[in-house]
């Protein structure tokens, strides 16, 4: 799902300096071990790290196709109806900003709703109103009222389906998107397509 072991980024600076802060006593003779045997569990534990991060990268090209993904991959419906659709210059808003940007005109505008590569939301201050670790509320950045100012085409969400008259996805931010008046008055869901959202001819 999120390959190449990407969140483990933010957290391998600090364990490459864990690891070097525990193999520096080790072989300095500072735990009571001879030599040999210092020697022996340092290779142990050195050769344990490479081959997990071997084992990741066998993973990612072999079980995760990276490398031939996504070009190899068929598009799914969502994709070829943008694709079908969108024209250079249109606008699109996404969830799932990687494979759909991937897969588009490089013309065609894409808004990533999450935040990950739009600088407005990625600078929005966090919010999570489920709690820090509650569900749905992601990195914690949205903006609705940005996302209506840059009328999209389409938006597309992981739509759950409705509850109680109202449109519901696993994203704060999408949840109240579909459920603001103003998207509600000017977008439909396009048919046959889950989860994309087509704004109407003014």
């Amino acid at each position: 799902w999120m390959p190449m072991q990407r969140f483990l980024v933010h957290v391998l600076p600090l364990a490459v300096l864990l690891v070097h802060a525990g193999l520096n006593p080790l072989l300095a003779g500072q735990v009571g071990w001879r030599a040999p045997q210092r020697r022996r569990v340092a290779g142990v534990l050195v050769a344990g790290l490479v081959l997990f991060q071997l084992a990741g990268a066998l993973h990612a090209r072999f079980v995760e196709g990276i490398g031939r993904e996504p070009m190899a991959r068929p598009d799914t419906p969502l994709i070829k109806h943008l694709r079908r659709h969108l024209k250079p210059g249109d606008t699109v808003a996404v969830i799932d900003a990687g494979i759909i940007a991937y897969r588009l005109d490089r013309r065609v505008r894409v808004v990533d709703m999450v935040g990950l590569v739009d600088r407005h939301i990625a600078r929005r201050p966090a919010q999570f109103p489920s709690g820090l670790l509650g569900r749905g509320d992601a990195f914690g950045k949205w903006d609705v009222g940005y996302v209506l100012q840059q009328k999209p085409r389409y938006v597309q969400v992981i739509l759950q389906g409705r509850r109680g008259g109202k449109w519901q996805t696993n994203f704060t931010g999408t949840t109240r998107l579909l459920n603001h008046p103003r998207f509600r008055k000017r977008y439909r869901p396009v048919r046959g397509v889950h989860g994309l959202f087509e704004r109407r001819a003014p």
